[in-house]
């Protein structure tokens, strides 16, 4: 026995079986096929329970030689539906995704129904249908308030069909809260409820806020973990979406898509800083070439994100930004030539796709690409020392994403600054860099130099200040500036030393920076960002003494 909805498996040559009177209880024999008896008499009455009320089945009977040990061919089959329940079922699952000002959903009913009704509020939905007449509007707070609830409670649907309802007018960040009823002969159901928060998207054709951020499809001579991987916002349930690869075919006037890979998506995008992350998701089967990648939302049935690699066609990406378009380049995609473990990704600065350029770069599954930041530059460390008559200014950055230069300016004052050089920045690197410039004049008493990074489109950061300090004298004592310290100071010294080190208030040493202890003097800015709040030892080592200062962290 087994649904209408899946064809009967039937038994194999010579086995022997044993059933149970309970549907799913019994012998599994195929897929979804369940022995119910197994008798040698010529009539014999059977009572079968656990059956869906209102759903159509299929039974066989199926004749047994014991002497040649072998089934019928011909099998008696008998086709029925159980009748329906006096009482409505309850929906089983409501799969919904929050989207831009709106959310999709779509529901899995019991057999029997006469009607859905789907209803929202913005605070926790009181009470229930108490009439089998509405008045709905999808757009939310257009249809008329639904009878027997307490709150403002707008009736979104009513009608037969589970096709996906797309509710629209919601404001960003709120929480709403939904139900969802069935009728069955004028009885209402219990509610299935849920609650979504629709979030602002990316500029795009859709209103999502997921894409494609990474992928991997060849590398010679050694092919590893080929996949895509998945970025967005952290929390987002990525199981209502699907991943559908197709390798491209034909000549460029003629081009034919072969579906080879398909699959629906599971987990929730995890927070790996600035509330975004990513999942990598491996495919065995991604194009060599020539491929086409989709992302695919299953409610609304809306690609989300494509992506198309093709040396015989060129780049196409839906959601590349404005003004750099890779159709008929193929700079961006993966060589044989390559080295084992590099993948096409996005990198730059931002949280859409549109804030991102394309570059082949060493993978980064399943994390955030290197190249994809809140800044577009890690900064290392940044600091300042006399070289005979002149100031030595020079920093190292751990990763660059859209770097176009970096800019050192020097005043005399703290306040008013002036330019006195530039560097060419790496652009796009995920190693450590190290950059340095000499201000050739540098005036007597205290220099402060200020460090500014400046990204393709113009967009400047300050990275910090440090000081060198050029007078005669007996030697300065440590000096942290500024303090209290709310991301970071520079700590400036005029003698010979060796380290310096931050330890908390219990006395516990969190960092040590080496210094060039033939150097006389110098300045370091530090980055204190991502200590919390409280108090801080900053020790200078030299080679016979040692000077502390206490810094304030707010």
């Amino acid at each position: 026995m087994s649904t209408a909805a899946q064809a009967l498996s039937t038994p194999y040559q010579g086995d022997l079986y044993s059933g149970n009177l309970t549907f799913g209880n019994g012998q599994l024999l195929g897929t979804n096929t369940y022995v119910i008896a197994t008798t040698t008499s010529t009539n014999t009455t059977f009572t079968i329970d656990g059956l869906e009320p209102g759903t159509a089945y299929q039974l066989a009977i199926i004749e047994y030689n014991t002497g040649q040990m072998c089934y019928a061919q011909q099998s008696m089959i008998l086709n029925f539906t159980t009748l329906c329940s006096p009482a409505p079922r309850t929906v089983e699952q409501v799969a919904f995704t929050s989207l831009d000002a709106s959310t999709a959903m779509r529901w899995s009913g019991p057999t029997c129904v006469d009607r859905y009704l789907v209803v929202a509020a913005e605070q926790v939905i009181v009470g229930g249908p108490v009439d089998v007449n509405f008045t709905p509007d999808e757009n939310f707070g257009d249809g008329s308030p639904a009878a027997g609830f307490a709150n403002t409670t707008y009736p979104l649907y009513f009608g037969a069909s589970d096709d996906p309802l797309v509710v629209t007018g919601l404001t960003n960040g709120t929480t709403y809260y939904f139900a969802v009823y069935v009728l069955l002969n004028g009885q209402w159901s219990a509610a299935y409820t849920f609650e979504a928060i629709p979030e602002e998207s990316c500029p795009r054709l859709y209103p999502e806020r997921i894409f494609i951020n990474e992928f991997h499809y060849s590398n010679g001579p050694v092919s590893q973990d080929q996949g895509i991987e998945i970025a967005g916002p952290a929390g987002v349930d990525l199981s209502n979406y699907e991943l559908i690869v197709q390798q491209r075919v034909g000549s460029n006037i003629n081009v034919f898509l072969v579906e080879v890979y398909r699959s629906q998506l599971s987990g929730i995008i995890d927070d790996e800083g600035d509330e975004f992350g990513a999942i990598w998701f491996p495919i065995a089967a991604m194009p060599l070439y020539r491929g086409h990648l989709s992302l695919v939302n299953t409610i609304t049935g809306e690609v989300v994100d494509f992506v198309i690699y093709d040396p015989a066609f060129g780049w196409q990406d839906i959601n590349s930004p404005p003004g750099f378009d890779l159709v008929g380049s193929n700079n961006y995609l993966e060589l044989p030539t390559d080295a084992p473990g590099f993948s096409v990704q996005r990198v730059g600065e931002g949280s859409c796709p549109s804030d991102f350029i394309w570059a082949r770069l060493p993978h980064s599954r399943g994390i955030l690409n290197p190249g994809q930041a809140i800044l577009p530059v890690t900064l290392n460390f940044l600091a300042a020392e006399a070289a005979g008559k002149t100031a030595r200014i020079y920093w190292q950055t751990g990763a660059e994403s859209g770097s176009d230069y970096f800019e050192v300016e020097k005043s005399t004052d703290g306040r008013n600054f002036a330019k006195i050089g530039t560097t060419a920045a790496a652009g796009f690197s995920m190693e450590a860099r190290d950059y340095e410039l000499y201000d050739l004049h540098p005036a007597n008493g205290l220099n402060y130099y200020r460090l500014r990074q400046v990204d393709y489109d113009g967009t400047v950061h300050d990275e910090g200040i440090v000081t060198v300090r050029f007078e005669d004298g007996p030697p300065r004592p440590l000096s942290v500036f500024p303090n209290p310290v709310i991301d970071r100071t520079t700590v400036s010294w005029s003698h010979a030393a060796e380290a310096l080190q931050i330890s908390d208030a219990q006395g516990r040493l969190l960092q040590t920076i080496p210094l060039d202890a033939a150097g006389d003097g110098g300045a370091r800015s530090l980055d204190m960002s991502n200590y919390p709040a409280g108090i801080y030892f900053i020790r200078l080592e030299g080679a016979h003494d040692s000077e502390i200062r206490k810094v304030v962290k707010r």
